[in-house]
């Protein structure tokens, strides 16, 4: 597949497993600082403000939203909350020294120089299709690679122009996963 701003080639095992050095967290929990009380998420800003999230759990069966607070990434001054509601699950990260608020479809893995972010993402129950997105953190621009009857996973950057990750095809018929693929992906957009 070749499109404007990436390119996508399908790579062999030996290439991802030289590079399997396991994705680091880049969010981390401090124990010592309590940001959710009563049902309410409060995250402080810089400037002596807050942004603040609240649970409402009507009936938990059929409606209901919960909000976990999931870390905080120093070097690139965000936290990261999930929210996760009957239907769906939303990924937020607030930044804060302004407070705006980025949704992101699941948890960003960050480029070497953060200037970049990437993830996967698999719709299992609907359709079993996926996707497999990254957005420059300075023009804000994001781009979205998107599979049919595959599962993407496993993302890893190899550096800041390429990386790579898993799929899984999945068989409509037989209803199973049949075979494993691996991905490189270089983003041409950014030589």
């Amino acid at each position: 597949l070749d499109k404007n701003h990436y390119k996508v080639m399908f790579d062999d095992t030996l290439y991802y497993i030289m590079h399997n050095d396991e994705s680091k967290d880049d969010f981390v929990i401090d124990t010592l600082v309590t940001h959710y009380k009563n049902g309410h998420l409060k995250l402080p800003l810089d400037n002596g403000e807050f942004v603040e999230f609240k649970d409402t759990i009507p009936n938990w069966e059929i409606d209901y939203i919960i909000h976990e607070f999931l870390g905080y990434n120093k070097r690139i001054n965000n936290y990261f909350i999930v929210e996760d509601t009957y239907k769906t699950k939303c990924w937020y990260l607030i930044n804060k020294n302004t407070g705006s608020i980025d949704t992101v479809i699941n948890k960003p893995l960050y480029s070497p120089s953060y200037k970049y972010y990437g993830y996967t993402f698999a719709f299992y129950l609907e359709t079993f299709d996926g996707e497999v997105g990254y957005k420059n953190l300075e023009t804000n621009k994001k781009t979205i690679i998107k599979f049919n009857s595959e599962l993407p996973y496993k993302f890893k950057w190899v550096d800041d122009k390429e990386f790579l990750f898993l799929t899984n095809m999945w068989n409509k018929k037989k209803k199973k996963v049949i075979k494993e693929k691996y991905f490189l992906v270089d983003r041409k957009s950014t030589r």
